[in-house]
């Protein structure tokens, strides 16, 4: 059974994967966070809508924009803004002017950010790996996801504990820093596309009426793209953004329970 073994891909793997920890630790707390301060379920709800419909509107552009630029520039500078609005939020906390519709302003900008982000990350997996290996990069990719999902929950209530949001989030900054650092000194991706390739507006559009062209000749991916996209919204809307409101209320804001519940669900997945 052969072995992933390029440098590159496996300093990637664990930058982002760090960072995605500590993304998702800021995603729990501020859940918890816009609960405790407002005490309706519908704070949490907005901040779903307000982070997913934003991705799920400009993802086509996403993957074109992640086909026609250099994926690490790209990465970079989504990590970059994803970064500065946790420096917000963290500035905000601190001067106690913290306000749900600044948490909004934020999420829609990281939808967007996520929407180019995903699909360049994606891409320079890709381009780091021989081709047989793809699947099994696919499998430790999950496998990553559920550890950091089972991790994250319980790791941010007891942060929360400790120190509150803004504790929470000077980890996640500092975890920005060590994935931002290693990817733009000691990751090389050998992207066809130049760095200092500019973007072509023209090109763009063309690229993007291609993929709209393929993907209306293709019926079964369309209508696995439109389940995708229902399904995502609704999960946004309803179970993602309700379930720790819903054990907030029933055990006296109880964090360590939210996290042990998260945790258990990660744990399935995997």
């Amino acid at each position: 059974m052969s072995k992933i073994v390029n440098k590159n891909y496996i300093l990637l793997l664990i930058g982002q994967t760090i960072s995605q920890l500590g993304s998702s630790m800021t995603g729990f707390a501020i859940v918890i966070w816009a609960y405790s301060s407002t005490g309706q379920v519908m704070a949490s709800s907005l901040l779903a809508v307000c982070s997913v419909v934003p991705y799920l509107i400009v993802s086509l552009l996403g993957g074109t924009v992640a086909d026609n630029m250099n994926k690490k520039k790209i990465m970079l500078i989504c990590d970059t803004v994803a970064a500065i609005g946790s420096l917000v939020i963290l500035l905000c906390s601190y001067m106690n002017i913290l306000e749900l519709w600044i948490l909004c302003i934020i999420n829609i900008v990281n939808g967007f950010m996520n929407a180019f982000q995903g699909p360049a990350s994606q891409v320079a997996v890709t381009l780091l790996i021989d081709k047989k290996d793809y699947a099994k990069a696919g499998g430790i990719q999950s496998a990553l996801g559920a550890v950091i999902g089972m991790i994250n929950p319980i790791l941010a209530a007891a942060l929360l504990g400790i120190g509150g949001l803004q504790f929470v989030l000077g980890i996640d900054l500092i975890t920005f820093l060590f994935a931002f650092f290693t990817l733009l000194i000691f990751i090389k991706i050998p992207d066809k596309v130049k760095e200092d390739k500019k973007v072509n507006v023209k090109e763009l559009r063309e690229s993007m009426k291609e993929g709209l062209q393929y993907i209306r000749t293709q019926k079964s991916i369309l209508i696995l793209l439109v389940m995708f996209s229902v399904l995502e919204f609704l999960g946004a809307i309803s179970f993602d953004s309700m379930y720790s409101p819903f054990l907030l209320a029933r055990t006296g804001n109880n964090k360590s329970v939210v996290g042990i519940v998260s945790a258990t669900a990660a744990a399935g997945m995997f």
